[in-house]
């Protein structure tokens, strides 16, 4: 959870977008927006609102600093609280997609139109320790006056997967084939 207190001055907007423009942000690959996260691609995001989203409310946020688009913020909203798309019974992990330099403009930017809209929490759900929303905002936390609240969820395993298939095959016994 984080609980956001201040309204930092920064030049720059927020427009709020139907889940389905993600994928022009997608195709668009030059405005440097770290799409690392499996579960917030366009197309991963669309099937999960079409069949479990009928009755959220989405809140799709691009923020911009100037004429670039810094970060994308792929958000349901409950009350005062604004939660990262996706759930924890389906998608191991979600994260924010922000441009790399640009984490702490993100975050403020971010938390000045949640904050200008009612919203006084963000549940992140289920992120990885290497999350941008973990690594960014953390150290972040102070200088935003946010109040961070970090609850350790269930091990996540990962497994590193070779470039080839058949080196992926060559780690495999006959059974897992």
């Amino acid at each position: 959870w984080f609980t956001m207190a201040s309204d930092p001055l920064i030049s720059g907007a927020v427009s709020v977008m139907p889940p389905d423009d993600l994928f022009h942000y997608r195709t668009d690959l030059d405005k440097g927006l770290n799409w690392d996260c499996l579960f917030m691609l366009p197309v991963w995001l669309r099937t999960w609102w079409t069949a479990f989203g009928k009755d959220l409310r989405p809140h799709v946020c691009a923020v911009n600093l100037g004429e670039k688009v810094i970060g994308i913020a792929p958000l349901i909203i409950d009350g005062n609280t604004a939660r990262l798309m996706g759930d924890s019974n389906l998608s191991d992990f979600v994260d924010l997609i922000i441009s790399p330099g640009y984490e702490k403009d993100f975050f403020r930017l971010l938390f000045r139109h949640l904050k200008n809209n009612g919203i006084r929490h963000i549940d992140a759900g289920h992120v990885r320790t290497g999350s941008a929303f973990l690594s960014a905002l953390a150290p972040l936390a102070d200088a935003l006056n946010c109040k961070a609240d970090v609850e350790p969820a269930e091990p996540f395993h990962e497994l590193a997967l070779p470039k080839a298939w058949d080196d992926y095959l060559a780690l495999l016994d006959g059974k897992q084939r």
